[in-house]
């Protein structure tokens, strides 16, 4: 079922006024299996362009 909603209409929910792409969090994903990430346990990381600060 599609919302009627635009990339460009999306885009503007967001702070940081796009919404992410597939690449970035791949990155993340990529930091946190690494030995770079080995040290992070229990913890809870937000990748959404700051909408989630935005919401608060």
């Amino acid at each position: 079922m599609r919302s009627g909603r635009t990339i460009a209409d999306l885009d503007k929910l967001v702070p940081f006024a796009r919404i992410g792409k597939p690449e970035e969090v791949a990155a993340l994903v990529a930091f946190l299996a690494s030995a770079e990430g080995a040290f992070m346990c229990g913890s809870l990381v937000e990748i959404t362009g700051a909408q989630a600060m935005a919401s608060c």
